[in-house]
């Protein structure tokens, strides 16, 4: 649902799921995400609701960024196999920037370090703003696909009334297919494979993620490659999920190309999540399953 509103009611399950991301874990400023949502499909409104939140920390919490996020997804059966959602998303988004443990020209001496007190005034700043994304997804058979736009609204993020600072349109491109390869005519222990890629534009920020998964219930395993439209690449990640009688746990690890210098800075990021997929009382009649991967 982060990626695209659309998803949001996608499974027959009610679904809470929580993540934790530390990234450069190495470095004493390191980015710490935390994320939780939940989402359901509802027949009365012909597809899925859905509300998630995050919180991220930049430089042991000097900057931080909130945001909790209202989804609807309507679920059309467009032919027999092939089906398109339409996903809508409103957030509100909470900015702040605390002074704590900011460092300033006047508390620098030349030849001690940090080591003077400041003259400087500044005593934190935070800004609150709405924003809105829209997504579409389509699924056929076993090969579903969508693109997502994300602020619309292009608001100002600023967290100082006089500065002028727009939050940028993101574009995001994502398509994945699973190929199933039944063990005894029984799809319970049928073997997955799951090749996807998701593409990522937001101003001069360039990102493609493409790999594929494997998934032997209860295990699934996957590797990825990240990069950029020039093809340098940034990282690689890699994950393993285990599913067990309606939970799911997820850890996945990212780390830099082999000889990058970013190495021995602390670069990486590690990322732990677990879903819970409780039963719905009412059976959906107009759209199927979408059966995407664990990770």
């Amino acid at each position: 649902m982060y990626n695209n509103p659309s998803f949001a009611g996608a499974s027959d399950y009610k679904r809470i799921t929580a993540s934790y991301r530390n990234e450069w874990p190495g470095l004493n400023s390191k980015f710490v995400t935390y994320f939780s949502s939940f989402d359901q499909p509802v027949e009365f409104l012909h597809g899925g609701v859905g509300i998630h939140f995050f919180n991220d920390l930049a430089g042991n919490g000097t900057l931080s960024k909130s945001a909790i996020s209202l989804l609807y997804s309507y679920h059309m059966q467009a032919t027999r196999e092939f089906f398109l959602f339409a996903g809508f998303q409103t957030t509100l988004f909470h900015k702040s920037l605390s002074e704590k443990n900011l460092i300033f020209p006047d508390m620098i001496d030349p030849v001690r370090g940090v080591v003077n007190p400041t003259l400087e005034s500044f005593t934190g700043a935070r800004r609150d703003y709405f924003d809105f994304s829209v997504g579409f997804l389509g699924i056929y058979k076993e090969l579903f696909g969508g693109i997502a736009f994300h602020h619309l609204a292009e608001p100002n993020e600023s967290e100082i009334s006089s500065d002028e600072a727009k939050l940028s349109r993101k574009y995001t491109f994502h398509i994945g297919n699973n190929i199933l390869f039944k063990k005894s005519g029984r799809m319970s222990s049928a073997i997955k494979i799951t090749p996807s890629v998701v593409i990522t534009k937001q101003r001069q920020f360039e990102r493609i993620i493409y790999g594929v998964s494997f998934s032997v219930e209860p295990l699934t395993i996957g590797g990825w490659i990240k990069q950029d439209f020039s093809f340098k690449f940034d990282s690689y990640i890699t994950g393993v999920a285990l599913s067990l009688s309606g939970i799911d746990l997820v850890y996945s690890y990212d780390i830099a190309p082999f000889g990058a210098k970013s190495i021995k800075n602390g670069s990486g990021a590690h990322e732990i999540s677990i879903s819970l997929r409780l039963k719905n009382k009412v059976k959906r009649s107009l759209v199927k399953t979408i059966n995407y991967p664990k990770l």
